[in-house]
């Protein structure tokens, strides 16, 4: 029996968060293209029209998802004074891994996208997950900020996010192999010990 309308009284921005995180799911599961708008509103117990309302169109319903997802993987990551670098560098792996296993199809759905709006949001939340990380392990390791320096980061960044994408559901022993390598890797490209 379909969900009826949820009128109960909640803010814009309660009902905004609650429409993306209905819409995560979908998009997850169904992608872009085969997600359906009716759906979204069904299971968030709304109408197609107050989806609308706050999401003039599926693409940027889908922007907001990955805006959201972008900020939460960085406030999961926020590094703890309390630890040394490798540690919240290792931290920051781990939870990568555990979300993009979490969230593989939300992911692993955006290679089907051809609308350039859509490609352009997805583009933004990467350069801005990537950028602020960055910034946390230059701090971390007391790193000079240049360019080069930057660069050997962000290819860092694509290979642990490749190796992530690539076999998302591993145990506990292959995740700290991988995570290992990832550390040692970052040592390599570096030049510097993560201790």
């Amino acid at each position: 029996m379909p969900n009826k309308p949820n009128f109960s009284r909640q803010s814009p921005e309660q009902r905004q968060a609650q429409i993306i995180a209905v819409a995560a799911r979908h998009f997850a599961r169904d992608g872009v293209a085969g997600a359906s708008i009716s759906a979204i509103a069904q299971e968030a117990g709304i109408t197609r029209a107050l989806v609308y309302h706050y999401f003039p169109s599926k693409e940027q319903l889908f922007a907001a998802v990955l805006q959201h997802e972008s900020k939460q993987l960085l406030m999961d990551t926020e590094p703890d004074s309390g630890k040394s670098a490798r540690d919240n560098i290792e931290q920051m792996l781990r939870t990568m891994f555990e979300r993009i296993a979490e969230r593989d199809g939300l992911f692993q759905k955006t290679c089907d996208v051809t609308n350039r709006f859509t490609l352009d949001a997805i583009y933004m939340a990467y350069c801005t997950n990537h950028a602020s990380q960055q910034q946390r392990i230059l701090e971390l390791l007391d790193l000079e900020d240049s360019d080069a320096i930057r660069d050997r980061i962000g290819a860092w960044m694509v290979f642990c996010e490749y190796l992530a994408h690539e076999s998302p559901q591993r145990n506990a022993s292959e995740l700290d192999e991988i995570i290992a390598l990832c550390l040692s890797t970052l040592e390599h490209i570096l030049a510097t010990k993560l201790d």
